[in-house]
Order: C-alpha cells, then structure tokens, then sequence
C-alpha cells in the first residue's frame, strides 16, 4: 500500500539517499566512498493512537546506532 492509501496494517516504507561517490584512493578502480541516508517512514493505521507507533518507531530506531554503516548489495554506501 502507498502511505496515501489506508492500510489494514502498520509497515514501514523505506528509501535510500545517495550523495555522488567520493574518492578515496587516486588511482582508477580503487575504492570509493559512497555516502548517504536511509529514510524510514512508519506507517500506521488512522486512529491508532500514538503510544504504540511510538514505541515501534524507538525499536526501529534502536536497530540503527548513530555512526553504524549499512552494507547494501556487498558495497557500503
């Protein structure tokens, strides 16, 4: 379900924001650096309250430690 559309269920919508790659050693092949963000956003049910969505949103966010890296497809970004 899109986040305009009711849902049945809560779930989490994800995506990714990617900056251009910044390279890390000067020669051709050699690793980059690629940075950028991972937006979650919870979606819950009309009426449903905040106390639970808020309880799952500090889980979610419990998952993901200030600092951690993600390693998407073998490479980190």
């Amino acid at each position: 379900a899109r986040p305009s559309e009711p849902s049945a269920r809560d779930y989490v919508d994800g995506s990714l924001g990617l900056a251009p790659p910044q390279r890390i050693m000067l020669a051709d092949g050699k690793p980059h650096r690629r940075e950028g963000f991972l937006r979650l956003n919870l979606i819950t049910r009309p009426g449903a309250g905040i106390i639970a969505p808020l309880e799952i949103a500090g889980r979610i966010a419990d998952a993901f430690p200030d600092g951690d890296r993600i390693d998407i497809g073998g490479s980190s970004p």
